[in-house]
């Protein structure tokens, strides 16, 4: 299984590099003199067009072939995160940003596809559990070393090195890839529905731009205009996509899995949890940092509790599982998450400033989120038939990712005054609050998908959650 190892490189830097921003963003910002706005599109920017590119990446890897596309991802990954380490200013860095989500997009894809081509039975179930272990190493050293690069301004350079890093680690990968993957030559008849593309990106990026800019909003009738022109295109890639089910062919999304209340319901879990799980870790790393004024290496070792809590919560989780439903686990695990996220609220709240008041509460966090963000993906799955498995997935983590953007991009702007970070710790608690009601929303989500498939007749399979 040596080639595993590079196929997961493409998962583990797809997270990491989410995550690596959050802790140092205040420095990025403060360096290259972005404006709140700016800011939030080289955080949020990332996950949108990842999200956004996701469904279209993986047609595109079916069509030429997974290990050409995964490879040909690793070089966009190099070079975008080359020109990320040498942005000189704000607007550099957010295009840079833009582009390193599209090489995800292209990229990710083809990691679950090519450890689906390259290995069978208990090497498939191995290959499976370490890439679960990939994101959740992702997510953590992410945020650690976000903060601790910046710190030790290796040659002087700050917090360039968080992005150059990845361009000799995408440079081995696509070696190794080369020399110990079996290479697939694709299907040329798969065929790629371009005006579905065209309408889905067009009316996100309409309804997302007035989120990342409220401002617009006020000045009407700008953001009226692209509210409803986002509307607009939403309508009309429904009809396409209804259309395109009517006529036989493929479409983008298929309209069927709709038909399932449990994956429905799922999909609103998916987008509740992840509008408040991912704007936390910003919105922390620049509390601690604006508020609390600790370096961005004391900022990132808050953030290990967090980790800690997420590993714990994915070694006791097929434990727990056989001993309750895996649907109850996502109540439980939503409670959990929630109960945390409220006691750091409340300890922002009294002003608290430092310290180890902190710790406990960020461990139940990420103990919650670990309990949840594993095998969520998986219960909701469970709604569908086997043959839409893979249109299910794809869906769902579109979703996640989509509405990760959306939850930075509000909190984003709960903070912003006049264009620039200027938030008061009571801005800080708003908008923990807002990402507290997100989660507390999830565990309502959660609570009736549990209902639903108690008493629903929806098509299960014995699923992978």
């Amino acid at each position: 299984m040596t080639g595993l190892l590079f196929v997961l490189v493409g998962a583990f830097l797809s997270i990491f590099d989410q995550f690596v921003i959050n802790v140092s963003a205040y420095q990025i910002g403060r360096d290259l003199g972005a404006s709140s706005v700016q800011l939030e599109a080289v955080i949020s920017g990332y996950a949108f067009v990842y999200g956004l590119g996701l469904i279209t990446g993986g047609r595109i890897g079916d069509r030429f072939g997974r290990r050409r596309v995964y490879r040909t991802g690793l070089m966009m990954f190099a070079m975008t995160s080359l020109c990320c380490g040498l942005a000189g200013t704000a607007t550099q860095m957010v295009a840079a940003r833009l582009g390193q989500g599209l090489s995800g997009a292209v990229m990710v894809p083809q990691v679950l596809a090519l450890i689906r081509v390259n290995y069978l039975g208990e090497e498939r179930t191995r290959a499976l559990s370490w890439f679960g272990i990939s994101l959740g190493l992702g997510q953590v050293m992410g945020q650690v070393f976000g903060g601790m690069i910046p710190s030790l301004d290796v040659l002087g350079l700050g917090w360039r090195p968080i992005f150059l890093i990845n361009v000799p680690v995408c440079l081995l990968a696509w070696l190794g890839c080369g020399r110990w993957l079996v290479h697939d030559q694709g299907a040329p008849a798969v065929r790629m529905d371009t005006l579905g593309v065209i309408l889905f990106a067009a009316s996100v990026v309409l309804l997302f731009v007035p989120l990342l800019d409220p401002t617009r909003l006020e000045r009407f009738p700008a953001g009226v205009v692209l509210l409803a022109a986002g509307g607009t295109f939403i309508g009309l890639f429904i009809y396409h996509e209804h259309a395109a089910a009517v006529r036989g062919s493929v479409p983008l999304i298929p309209y069927r899995l709709f038909k399932s209340s449990g994956f429905v319901l799922g999909v609103f879990l998916n987008g509740a949890l992840y509008i408040g799980i991912i704007p936390f870790f910003f919105l922390l790393g620049l509390y601690f940092q604006s508020i609390v004024h600790l370096t961005s290496w004391q900022s990132g070792l808050f953030f290990v509790p967090i980790g800690i809590g997420f590993v714990v919560a994915s070694v006791l989780g097929p434990g727990i599982m056989r001993a309750i439903s895996a649907p109850l686990v996502l109540v439980a695990g939503s409670a959990t998450s929630a109960a945390g996220l409220g006691i750091v609220m409340v300890l922002v709240s009294l002003g608290a400033a430092r310290g180890w008041a902190f710790l406990a509460p960020l461990f139940v966090f990420g103990f919650g989120n670990g309990s949840i963000l594993p095998i969520v993906t998986g219960v909701v799955l469970r709604h569908l038939p086997v043959r839409d498995a893979g249109a299910g997935s794809a869906i769902l983590t579109t979703a996640q990712q989509l509405f990760g953007a959306v939850g930075v991009a509000i909190t984003g702007s709960m903070m912003s005054n006049a264009g620039t970070l200027g938030a008061t710790p009571s801005d800080y608690v708003e908008a923990l609050f807002f990402q507290e009601i997100s989660i507390l929303a999830a565990l309502a989500f959660a609570a009736m998908l549990l209902r639903s498939q108690s008493r629903s007749r929806d098509p299960v399979d014995g699923g992978t959650g």
